[in-house]
């Protein structure tokens, strides 16, 4: 299980904050992305879904709010925070 990510959250006292991603699926892993400060995380009351919209032929994959659920993925500072 990936351990807790240490980065300020909202409503904690530093003045600015870093932009993050998280990041998951198959081909999101440390493995994949050379970030400096890249790090496994798990994003808590999120499930991973496909879906499917009439605006596309093809299926995406998504996330949708589940109590419970865990999705594991990275989480990163975005490069030059843009």
């Amino acid at each position: 299980m990936a351990q807790p990510c240490p980065h300020p959250i909202a409503g904690s006292k530093v003045s600015r904050m870093t932009p993050h991603f998280f990041g998951y699926g198959s081909l999101v892993n440390l493995s994949t992305h050379d970030y400096p400060d890249a790090r496994n995380a798990t994003l808590r009351g999120w499930r991973r879904e496909w879906r499917h919209t009439d605006v596309q032929p093809f299926a995406f994959l998504s996330a949708r709010p589940v109590s419970g659920a865990e999705i594991d993925g990275v989480i990163a500072a975005v490069p030059n925070a843009d």
